[in-house]
């Protein structure tokens, strides 16, 4: 009788998302959370959603989701000293600043040592946004990233794409336009609608799941989250030649009309 012990990736990764998810969102009664008749339990499946923070979002996807899934992250949580060197910035450099670092630093060493491991370990897939790196540098780095993705989508994955928000930082706020449709979004860039135009040559027809995100920004406990979960876009329910740009516009419109249709005015920026 063999005593080989098989290792099941899903319920390691469940216990994981019992650890995150209380630690990002505490208390259940300010959530809300619609749409969730639109989830998509299995097969194949891009989520595209805004990303107001750096934890809550993507908790409350790992509380909603039973499927395991697959995010693509800033490669800079795959190491513990550049997660330790980004909370150093977010702390600031001034005294306040370093006394906060202090108090909270012990937390900062746990995490940033459990993150990087959990990161891959579960095979998410980074991308790089470092900005010292050469424009073919960055076309190299994203090709592997895509690559990657398309190769999780043949094997029936779901991958978590962000599209970054406004609200953020403010130093992205003169780097990256903002959304004509809603100006608590940013304008959406192309990669995911290159990945669905690619396998759709392939023959793959990949159902992508927009969803809305609100209220993720900063770390008060207190603050009121919504998440509004649409109906799975196909291209070749809207269009067969839409191009990319253009299938990309539907894609932001999409999460825009969302946010709308929970109450968050589109001008709520200003």
């Amino acid at each position: 009788m063999s005593n080989i012990v098989t290792y099941d990736i899903k319920s390691d990764f469940d216990k994981t998302k019992n650890i995150l998810i209380p630690y990002f969102l505490p208390f259940n009664g300010l959530i809300t959370c619609n749409g969730l008749e639109n989830i998509i339990k299995d097969g194949p499946n891009i989520i595209i959603i805004n990303h107001p923070g750096v934890g809550k979002d993507i908790a409350l996807l790992l509380k909603v989701y039973e499927r395991q899934l697959f995010f693509t992250a800033s490669d800079f949580v795959f190491s513990k000293e550049t997660i330790l060197n980004k909370f150093k910035g977010y702390c600031g450099n001034k005294y306040g600043g370093r006394f906060k670092y202090d108090i909270l630093k012990p937390l900062a060493n746990s995490f940033s040592d459990f993150l990087p491991s959990k990161m891959k370990k579960y095979e998410m897939i980074p991308i790089s946004l470092k900005s010292d790196l050469s424009r073919e540098q960055v076309v190299q780095s994203l090709k592997k990233s895509i690559d990657m993705a398309k190769d999780y989508l043949k094997k029936e994955r779901a991958i978590v794409f962000f599209q970054m928000n406004t609200d953020i930082s403010k130093k992205y706020s003169k780097e990256y336009a903002v959304s004509k449709y809603h100006n608590y979004l940013f304008k959406f860039h192309n990669t995911v609608s290159r990945i669905i135009h690619e396998l759709y040559k392939g023959g793959l027809y990949i159902p992508i799941t927009p969803v809305a995100f609100y209220g993720g920004e900063g770390i008060n406990p207190f603050r009121k989250i919504v998440m509004n979960i649409g109906e799975p876009v196909y291209l070749e329910s809207i269009k067969e030649n839409n191009s990319i740009p253009e299938f990309t516009n539907i894609l932001e419109q999409k999460v825009a009309n969302l946010l709308i249709d929970v109450g968050i005015s589109r001008d709520i920026m200003k």
